[in-house]
């Protein structure tokens, strides 16, 4: 089992278009350290019959059951104390390697990280069953408060997320907890209270030219960043 876990975390840095490649007699897809390590029928024969979940407790109600075992482990054991303030909560998508590229289908990952790379947690997405609670902020509200909860991130974090998250409520939630919090709006988000100036006049402004606006506890600005 240690080999065959290997050669799964091998075949993430080494790709090749094809898994049966790594037992290849080519000289230009040969992988000697995988083919004299473990035989191909051996590997596939492991891989079709490994199971992470027990099939007489399905739950019915959780899509992803199957591999909910796998993501509690690895999310419990990514857990360490945070080295760096600067977090971060996007998606990451899980490609389904018969599609080709760019990435088309695969499957989410809601994931929060540092600035060096290092997660901390990897949510899937399984719609309703996912595994973040509810809250009255939409589900760019969900996934964030969700993973700053289940990483125990400390008062005087700061975390980064683009306008899929962004949202004043979101925003004034995260300062409350006494975590500081940047973002990218989407228009239709900002409300007129702040009274920006339209995106199309911004725009005949010149580059580098940056609005703000504050109420206080939020500092919401406009910049011009184009070659107009």
């Amino acid at each position: 089992m240690y080999t065959f876990l290997g050669v799964l975390l091998l075949s993430g840095c080494h790709q090749l278009p094809n898994r049966r490649l790594y037992w290849s007699k080519s000289e230009d897809c040969s992988v000697e350290i995988v083919s004299n390590s473990i035989t191909r029928n051996r590997f596939e024969e492991i891989l079709k019959y490994l199971h992470l979940a027990d099939n007489a407790r399905y739950d019915w109600q959780d899509r992803l059951y199957k591999v909910r075992p796998l993501f509690s482990v690895l999310n419990k054991n990514f857990k360490i104390p945070f080295q760096i303030e600067n977090i971060s909560v996007d998606e990451s998508i899980i490609p389904n390697l018969f599609c080709g590229k760019p990435i088309r289908f695969g499957f989410k990952l809601w994931c929060l990280s540092d600035s060096a790379g290092y997660l901390y947690h990897a949510e899937p997405y399984a719609g309703v069953d996912t595994d973040l609670p509810k809250t009255d902020l939409g589900q760019g509200g969900d996934v964030v408060l969700g993973l700053v909860d289940k990483c125990r991130v400390p008062p005087g974090m700061k975390v980064f997320f683009d306008n899929f998250f962004t949202s004043e409520n979101l925003l004034k939630e995260l300062t409350r907890k006494g975590i500081g919090a940047t973002g990218t709006f989407r228009e239709n988000r900002v409300k007129e209270i702040y009274n920006l100036p339209e995106k199309i006049q911004f725009k005949r402004l010149k580059r580098g030219k940056a609005v703000y606006r504050s109420d206080g506890s939020l500092l919401i600005m406009r910049w011009n960043d184009s070659n107009v």
